[in-house]
């Protein structure tokens, strides 16, 4: 790590914090605050499915995932399947049912999948 970047990261209560973390305390912050004033929303306001892209949060398991977004009021996940995602897609048929079961026990939904397909002929297509 370069003397410059060492300089330029934020410091909280001390400690040095790096982009990816701040980027993450400031989206999760954020949520919680958007969720905060859905909950006190009118009785006619929107009754969908709050999702959060589990992309934000590449290294969380399924489980721990859906508790950690489920506290900030979430009520859903958009799990990604693809190269770097919560499941590889060479795993699917495997990981992706294990994944959704985790995020169901705890008590949220999975109501949508983000992937890389764009063919159904690609040989990972089947299984997700």
């Amino acid at each position: 790590m370069s003397h410059t970047s060492r300089l330029n990261r934020p410091q909280v209560f001390g400690s040095k914090l790096s982009r990816r973390d701040f980027v993450l305390t400031s989206s999760l912050a954020t949520a919680s605050l958007i969720s905060g004033s859905l909950n006190a929303a009118p009785p006619n306001s929107f009754k969908g499915t709050l999702c959060f892209f589990s992309k934000h949060l590449p290294d969380m398991e399924p489980h721990r995932l859906a508790e950690s977004v489920k506290g900030i009021g979430f009520t859903g996940i958009d799990l990604t399947v693809r190269k770097r995602g919560h499941v590889l897609p060479e795993r699917a048929a495997e990981d992706l049912p294990k994944a959704v079961e985790a995020i169901l026990r705890a008590g949220l939904e999975v109501p949508m999948i983000t992937t890389e397909l764009l063919s159904a002929s690609d040989p990972t297509a089947r299984a997700i």
